[in-house]
């Protein structure tokens, strides 16, 4: 026993400071003394001297989370930069829209945030300008098919987005069938979008530009389509219909 007992002082002593626990019990005439040191169990002696150690337990690890990496668009919307978070407290490091251990939350523009950017509208004129339209001859009408940019902010994020007209739908106030197209028009003598009234009155033309849009987080060099449409309503001055007859000059 005395034997036992000094084996396990000496491995106890070789741990090297780490965890260790020990447990005895009799058999017989013997002594069973249990010791286990960082991993290491199971040293033991029999009645009979003998001694003995079973093979190791490693230790369970827990392994460190992963980095996360975010990309961050840069202040002047030119090209983003990525960021790497080590995960590590001292190194201060902070990432912008990023959570620890999840990913960074995707910027998607909407249709609904699409329909809640206050667009220009596409614009009405007229020919011949600032005169009144005469019944039974042809009024002239156009727009502009320009394309419209702007930028909003998401999630912290700004979002360039982009609008580019699709459709026209062009009302003209006196009760008649609108008129939709893709084309917007070109001024006189294009008679491409034009209308006749019939009647005198003074009448307002309105037209509703369909858009589609599209968003880039960098600056324009990568675009997303947006997944929805939005349209502006432009109304042009009350404008008069009259009737003027031919006269005959000597």
């Amino acid at each position: 026993m005395i034997a036992s007992i000094a084996l396990v002082s000496i491995f106890l002593t070789l741990g090297g400071g780490g965890d260790a626990s020990w447990n005895s019990s009799s058999e017989g005439n013997g002594i069973n003394i249990g010791v286990t040191v960082d991993g290491w169990e199971s040293l033991g002696s029999n009645g009979g001297g003998n001694t003995q150690v079973s093979n190791p337990k490693p230790k369970p690890t827990t392994p460190p989370p992963p980095p996360l990496t975010c990309t961050v668009p840069s202040a002047d919307m030119g090209t983003p930069t990525t960021q790497v978070d080590t995960n590590d407290p001292t190194s201060g490091t902070q990432l912008a829209n990023c959570q620890p251990n999840e990913p960074a939350e995707p910027i998607v523009v909407t249709a609904e945030d699409f329909r809640r950017i206050n667009l220009d509208g596409s614009g009405i004129t007229i020919n011949p300008e600032n005169k009144d339209a005469v019944i039974n001859l042809p009024l002239v009408a156009y727009t502009s098919a320009d394309s419209q940019r702007t930028t909003i902010t998401l999630l912290g994020t700004r979002v360039l987005v982009e609008a580019t007209p699709i459709d026209y739908t062009w009302n003209w106030g006196d009760g008649s069938k609108p008129t939709s197209t893709e084309d917007p028009g070109r001024p006189y003598p294009s008679f491409d979008i034009s209308h006749t009234y019939t009647a005198t009155g003074t009448h307002s033309i309105a037209l509703t530009t369909t858009w589609s849009g599209r968003f880039s987080i960098n600056g324009g060099n990568t675009w997303q389509s947006i997944n929805g449409t939005a349209t502006t309503t432009d109304t042009a001055p009350p404008l008069t219909v009259v009737e003027k007859l031919p006269v005959l000059i000597d």
